[in-house]
């Protein structure tokens, strides 16, 4: 895969695995709708760019997200930030997921997004107690969960390890825990939470716990 864009002239259909390597860059357009099969994920190792506007925003979601069709959570991946990789995301709505944004030991700046309707997590993000660079920064961006069926289940985000993460001017809501941080030993979590709305959720607003 060379340096590519998906433009917003038809929706995209992705079938399987979609990998953008190292040396690359993928950038989608303002507008364009992204569907995805069952059991598939966009997978990043180099550069993503998604920025939608507020009148054209980007659309991630289930290929059975259409006109008579009847999504479920948990139908695909989601969108899956691996080691090293750079994203940037705005104003996309990304739904119908497992998780909606994984950052694994990489560099990720959200905002002005919707992530709705996840069976596992709306973000979930992992670090390092030894890198040095790799911030997750989630801004002005809304998760939550809205159907009967998930509402109170799943987290908003998940913080594991030492992941460095900013949540500001957030809204998290009807989900089991709205931010969940789990860390083992003395890997703990770098976070910082402020002026975010986290409510209605089945549990607690923020959980922080440590195991072993």
């Amino acid at each position: 895969m060379n340096d590519t864009t998906w433009t917003n002239s038809d929706t995209i259909i992705v079938v399987s695995q979609v990998t953008v390597m190292d040396t690359v860059c993928l950038t989608v357009e303002a507008g364009a709708v992204v569907l995805f099969n069952n059991n598939t994920r966009l997978l990043v190792l180099g550069e993503f760019t998604a920025e939608g506007t507020p009148t054209s925003p980007i659309v991630f979601s289930s290929r059975a997200d259409t006109l008579g069709g009847s999504p479920t959570p948990g139908g695909w991946y989601g969108l899956d930030m691996q080691s090293g990789s750079i994203s940037r995301i705005k104003h996309c709505h990304i739904k119908y997921i497992i998780t909606g944004v994984y950052v694994y030991f990489a560099e990720a700046v959200l905002s002005d997004c919707v992530i709705e309707n996840f069976s596992l997590n709306g973000v979930y993000v992992n670090g390092s107690p030894q890198e040095t660079s790799g911030l997750t920064l989630i801004e002005r961006c809304t998760i939550r969960q809205t159907l009967p069926s998930t509402t109170g289940t799943a987290s908003g985000i998940f913080g594991y390890q030492s992941s460095k993460l900013k949540v500001t001017r957030s809204r998290i809501s009807s989900c089991n825990y709205g931010l969940d941080f789990l860390s083992y030993s003395t890997n703990h979590p770098q976070f910082e939470v402020t002026y975010c709305d986290i409510q209605d959720n089945m549990r607690d607003g923020i959980y922080a716990r440590t195991s072993g």
